[in-house]
């Protein structure tokens, strides 16, 4: 087990501090060295091993709390937020440190953590908990692509997606989501699949990633179906891209968009005047992940052609019973909520 807070004895050397379990279990000095050294070589601490814990920095003393639960080679390493000491440098740095040492090890690793950025970045399969319910247990993709309820899909992405009170309807074929003063229409092939048929003329949530917010103008060409007038309000520059915060009616919504996309000028108007008016496109996918909490994961269908799911929608009545969903997971199977 490793510790938010490493642990380390401080009157005790490196070395002291990683052998002192194997002490305790009376294991042979030949065996201790031979087990110390080699778990010191994989976390390449071999010139810290005579030094003690205060002449450390943090990254130092994480690798010898590891290196100390290492030399007791057990079949399953817990670790309880072993990162949320370091600074954000130091920490990007030890995720790829982890990563590596699982590599080496091929041990089951236990990770305990809040930050969705180590979860997405060093898992092989995530356990979502709420409130100390399972809401879904599934590899990281697949959280990102298709979460079963509101509270996942909110909880993996950042920043997190935007949720739009809506209602689909239906024009002789075509199916629409209706929000404020704009409708979007469901592509062919989503609007025929049957499922859909039982939210028609209902209240839904629509979700939709930031990323997926368009302002490029051939998305307005290809998707003229999809298109929504927003003001923006804010705009925070992290480098490669740019967080748009905007104004959509009574909506408040967030867009991703890439630093080099051209600025445009303002249309204002007396009620807006410190705003910039935008347009942006959805750009709904053909096949769209439509999402169900009553049903299983397994049973919620996406396209592999698409990364990400551009439009979930949820039931505005399964939305506030999420609370009460359990899912129970056996043989990598989730079954319905209970």
């Amino acid at each position: 087990m490793v510790f938010q807070n490493y642990a380390l004895y401080p009157h005790m050397t490196v070395y002291e501090n990683m052998a002192f379990g194997l002490k305790l279990r009376k294991t042979p000095k030949e065996e201790i060295k031979r087990r110390v050294e080699e778990a010191a070589r994989v976390l390449d601490i071999t010139h810290l091993l005579d030094r003690r814990p205060k002449a450390l920095s943090g990254g130092q003393k994480q690798r010898v709390a590891l290196g100390r639960a290492i030399v007791r080679e057990p079949k399953v390493f817990l670790l309880d937020e072993p990162l949320s000491n370091l600074d954000a440098k130091l920490r990007s740095a030890m995720r790829t440190e982890l990563t590596k040492l699982h590599q080496k090890i091929g041990t089951t690793f236990i990770y305990v953590t809040h930050d969705q950025v180590e979860a997405m970045t060093m898992a092989t399969r995530i356990v979502v908990m709420k409130d100390g319910i399972i809401q879904q247990v599934d590899t990281p993709q697949k959280l990102y692509d298709m979460p079963v309820n509101i509270f996942v899909a909110g909880f993996i992405g950042t920043p997190q997606m935007n949720f739009i009170n809506g209602t689909l309807t239906k024009k002789g074929a075509d199916v629409f989501f209706n929000f404020e003063n704009f409708s979007l229409k469901i592509p062919d092939e989503k609007a025929s699949d049957p499922k859909l048929n039982d939210y028609i003329d209902k209240e839904v949530i629509a979700g939709l990633r930031p990323e997926l917010l368009h302002v490029e103008q051939r998305y307005m060409e290809e998707h003229k179906d999809s298109i929504i007038d927003c003001y923006v309000d804010v705009t925070e520059l992290m480098g490669a891209e740019i967080y748009l915060y905007l104004i959509c009616g009574e909506s408040n919504l967030v867009s991703r968009v890439s630093s080099r996309t051209p600025r445009r000028p303002a249309t204002l108007s007396r009620s807006q005047s410190t705003h910039q008016e935008c347009t942006f496109s959805t750009r709904i996918p053909k096949k769209l992940s439509f999402i169900d909490n009553s049903k299983s994961t397994a049973e919620s269908k996406c396209s592999p052609l698409f990364l990400y799911v551009n439009l979930l929608l949820f039931s505005a009545k399964q939305h506030y019973k999420y609370k009460q969903c359990s899912i129970q997971c056996r043989n990598n199977q989730s079954n319905p909520c209970v």
